[in-house]
């Protein structure tokens, strides 16, 4: 049966041997299905659709894509949200040019270059196989983050071996991986004038500051105060806080001899190292006589059991052993005019 006109159709009529030409719009039930023969469109729940295929109405809108052998795939709007994804326990897959270039999971692990993602996020290069976020001669950003005012871009990207960290407005570099995996801080090659060097075969810490006068190299702060410091001029010193504006109760050390004398000083080797033989002081001894010297508590352990370890710092034995020294020196210096009035007495006996 063929149809031209504009009049309502009957759609029993047309049976499925049966073709029909419309051309004008036709509808179907009212919004049911509605065919714009003009611009070939198709509305469903709509009669003025914009679009090739649109579908219209109040609740979840629907459409679903779906293989003879199970696999589906479904469009849907519900209120404000639209989603793409599949209804069965199958990957959802975007493809280009007829290949795969991205997939998600049934686990919601999100696959790129990869067929079988491994993490929440598992990046491979398309020919290569390896993990990588772009090719050698792109851009150098593997990774933009950007504010909504789009001027701040810190980045983490590739210069050639090397894994480069940039931070502010302009992408300055702050720190580098390189390829023998040294890390450097505000330095892309062994720093000599400014930045930091951690080296990774060796495992030693290079700092460097262009300066020519006496560098801070180390704060140590404490409650938003500084505590300490490491410096570097023509020496290297090691500063403790000492000014006296942050002391109170100041007393000299009337005791010095007697408390050294309770010091056992002793010549040892640690198991670690048994060929090494040196001197020092055992911690939880010297704690009884300068307990500042000394960190944690004799045969401590941690909360598995495992044995937490005393430390001393030497240099707080200094003052300590400094005031024992000044007794010793008042002592000696009294001792020698004792035996300068002795010899003056016996020479002038000996005179007589």
């Amino acid at each position: 049966m063929a149809y031209t006109g504009k009049k309502p159709i009957d759609h029993t009529d047309v049976t499925q041997s049966q073709s029909m030409t419309v051309t004008d719009d036709l509808t179907v039930d009212g919004t049911t299905l509605h065919v714009d023969s003009t611009n070939n469109k198709v509305g469903i729940g709509t009669t003025s659709p914009t679009a090739d295929l649109h579908l219209s109405g109040s609740g979840a809108r629907k459409i679903d894509v779906t293989d003879t052998g199970g696999a589906s795939t479904r469009f849907s709007v519900s209120g404000s949200n639209a989603f793409l994804g599949t209804t069965t326990n199958n990957p959802q897959l975007f493809i280009t040019n007829d290949a795969e270039r991205m997939r998600i999971d049934t686990s919601g692990n999100v696959g790129i270059g990869t067929t079988s993602p491994s993490k929440s996020l598992h990046v491979y290069h398309p020919t290569t196989n390896k993990p990588a976020l772009i090719e050698s001669g792109d851009a150098f950003s593997l990774l933009e983050f950007k504010d909504s005012s789009t001027t701040n871009v810190p980045a983490i990207g590739a210069d050639g071996n090397n894994i480069i960290i940039q931070t502010g407005s302009s992408g300055s570099e702050r720190m580098r991986i390189d390829s023998s995996g040294n890390v450097l801080f505000a330095a892309t090659a062994l720093p000599t004038n400014g930045g930091a060097y951690l080296q990774g075969s060796s495992g030693f810490l290079r700092l460097s500051r262009s300066g020519t006068g006496t560098e801070s190299m180390i704060q140590f702060w404490r409650g938003g105060s500084q505590r300490g410091s490491i410096t570097v001029g023509t020496t290297t010193s090691y500063n403790t806080s000492s000014d006296y504006r942050l002391k109170e109760n100041v007393t000299g050390i009337t005791d010095g001899i007697e408390r050294v004398k309770q010091l056992n000083p002793s010549r040892f080797n640690f198991i670690a190292d048994a060929d090494t033989t040196v001197d020092g002081f055992l911690a939880h001894e010297a704690a009884t006589v300068v307990p500042e010297a000394v960190t944690g508590e004799k045969d401590a352990v941690d909360e598995d059991g495992n044995p937490d370890y005393q430390g001393i710092d030497q240099a707080k034995l200094v003052p300590l052993l400094t005031a024992a020294l000044q007794e010793a020196i008042e002592k000696i210096e009294t001792l020698e005019a004792q035996n300068a009035d002795f010899e003056a007495r016996l020479t002038a006996l000996e005179a007589e």
